[in-house]
């Protein structure tokens, strides 16, 4: 790097007298240095405050030069000059008239010695400059001159027509090379946009003035693409690139408009995103239609059925590579929709949706009625003027989410899934063999349970009943726990807890049971290893698993005692 070099004007100066201790000098045209050269003490010193706020910023300083210009010949014969920096904790503001040899303790001007220069030789009538090492002098804007032991000599302070001056030298520091953040090695959408991100280097500081970005398909012919802005980023439109390897690096400019090195070479693989899907069918005559579809690399696929604006049927993200049909679960009532099909590729990237309007228009079967009872173990339904099959629709009193429970063909359904003394809502959806429907009226219907009961998930008409204890009632425990964990800070005295959102349940159990065919029953039950669900008259409703079963023999015949650890359980079924 080229060096340069800046003057730092001298903004304040004055000398001090020993023999005239209050005697001020600032606005004196010569200042005195010298001892007569016999006197040991330090009669004459010179001060000097600079202008160092000139100095470019970020610069790698070189050197420091103190220039004075000396009126007549000065030789130090066996003397020395000392060289010494204002100390940056002292009050060194407004010495020009208001330091004196009195009070110069007040300014920092007695700390030891500085720079010693000896056997000088200054020709009269002419600068001479003196270098101060870096180590000591950077960064010091008050310098002092004190001679021991030296001849008197004469130096021309600022108001004179050869001002003493510090010339700071220094070179250019460029910015560093920068590091290539995103996109490294991976896959682009060309028809998104691609941020281009690096790290803004330099070994003094500073920040990035304006870059140059360049990207390539073969390393040899670049494209540039310069801004001048502080981001260290760049948001390159869609469409910007072919699909293939691109190439790409970057360099930055500080201030100064110094240039870095180029960044290393970077690349990505710009892939487009696959071509629409197209909708060759939508299956008429059907509440819940079956869309056909023709599409290209696909991996993925999602169809939506859209009301107007509104999205009433959504199938979220499907693997399928050679899926290309797809039946809607919801049903459709009678009206217009759009139905919509996009496609993601092996590089994660959707295509545009593929969309074709459709009607669905339905000859509906009769219309059905039902009546529900209380039963010992649930609720049951008995359906009339059902289709080929009915699906059971419930919500608890007063919510409007509905949810599918079974399904029957034989005009019948038990719902053994109730809570004791809780009140539901039902009706009963009438399916044609292709698939039109119709709605049966709202019922009401409560729970009366009076027995503790056990039954597999599976099949929850196949129900164990508990109906005592021996010599008293049934015992039962609940357990409920939050789920969570301690951690230990530094610092604290006590660990500090880390909830989570699960939640640790479970009831503990104890019946009587009058033989041991009962008990070998239970048992195969319980060696099912599947979720059960577990009712009673108290209200509570568990869906859970069982463990630690216990059976001590009674003198008329079992104590069974177990526990059922509670789970989550989806009660609704798909259909």
């Amino acid at each position: 790097m080229a060096q340069r070099s800046h003057i730092c004007p001298c903004i304040a100066d004055t000398y001090t007298d020993s023999s005239s201790p209050d005697s001020n000098y600032g606005d004196s045209t010569i200042l005195k240095l010298g001892s007569g050269g016999t006197e040991t003490y330090y009669r004459y010193r010179a001060v000097f405050q600079f202008d160092l706020g000139s100095i470019p910023e970020r610069k790698k300083i070189l050197g420091i030069r103190l220039y004075i210009y000396v009126v007549d010949d000065a030789e130090s014969g066996d003397g020395r000059l000392y060289i010494e920096r204002g100390h940056p904790s002292e009050n060194l503001t407004d010495i020009e008239y208001t330091l004196t040899y009195s009070n110069r303790s007040e300014y920092g001007m007695i700390f030891g010695s500085g720079l010693i220069l000896y056997g000088f030789y200054f020709e009269g009538g002419s600068y001479h400059y003196i270098d101060l090492p870096l180590d000591k002098f950077w960064g010091y804007s008050h310098i002092i001159l004190r001679p021991q032991r030296t001849p008197y000599f004469y130096i021309h302070s600022r108001e004179n027509t050869n001002p003493p001056y510090l010339e700071v030298i220094y070179e250019d520091v460029p910015p560093d090379k920068p590091t290539p953040r995103n996109p490294v090695g991976d896959y682009k959408d060309v028809f998104a946009t691609i941020r281009f991100e690096w790290d803004y280097n330099s070994s003094v500081g500073g920040v990035q003035k304006k870059f140059d970005l360049q990207w390539s398909t073969n390393q040899q012919n670049w494209t540039t693409i310069s801004q001048t802005t502080s981001n260290t980023y760049y948001d390159a439109p869609g469409g910007t690139f072919p699909t293939g390897n691109i190439y790409w690096q970057v360099r930055t400019y500080n201030e100064y408009d110094e240039a870095s090195e180029w960044s290393d070479i970077q690349s990505f693989y710009a892939v487009g995103a696959p071509s629409v899907p197209i909708i060759s069918s939508v299956s008429m005559g059907t509440a819940r239609p079956t869309v056909e579809w023709a599409a290209f690399n696909q991996q993925i696929f999602q169809v939506q059925v859209l009301s107007g604006e509104t999205v009433v049927y959504d199938s979220g993200e499907i693997p399928g590579v050679y899926v290309r049909a797809h039946k809607v679960t919801a049903w459709l009532p009678d009206g217009s929709y759009t139905m919509q099909v996009r496609i993601k590729n092996e590089y994660d990237l959707w295509s545009e949706w593929g969309n074709i309007p459709f009607t669905v228009s339905t000859s509906k079967p009769t219309k059905p009625s039902f009546s529900a009872q209380t039963t010992s173990h649930g609720i049951e339904l008995h359906i009339q003027n059902m289709a080929d099959y009915a699906l059971i629709y419930r919500a608890e009193y007063g919510s409007s989410d509905f949810i599918c429970i079974g399904m029957t063909a034989e005009g019948c359904y038990h719902d053994c899934s109730v809570k004791h003394g809780s009140e539901y809502q039902y009706f009963v959806r009438s399916v044609s063999a292709n698939e039109t429907y119709a709605d049966s009226d709202t019922k009401l219907a409560q729970a009366q349970i009076r027995y503790a009961m056990v039954a597999p998930v599976s099949d929850l008409a196949d129900i164990f009943e508990f109906r005592r204890a021996l010599n008293n009632p049934p015992k039962r425990g609940y357990t409920r726990n939050p789920s969570g964990s301690t951690v230990e800070f530094e610092g604290r005295k006590y660990p500090v807890w880390i909830p989570t959102e699960r939640i640790s349940a479970g009831i503990s159990l104890e019946f009587f049971l009058h033989s041991w065919a009962a008990v070998e029953k239970f048992m195969s039950l319980y060696d099912r290893k599947e979720t059960v669900l577990y009712r009673d008259s108290k209200g509570r409703k568990i869906y859970g698993t069982l463990s630690g079963l216990a059976v001590e023999e009674e003198r008329p015949g079992y104590t069974v005692s177990f526990v059922i650890s509670q789970v989550d359980h989806d009660e609704e079924v798909e259909v």
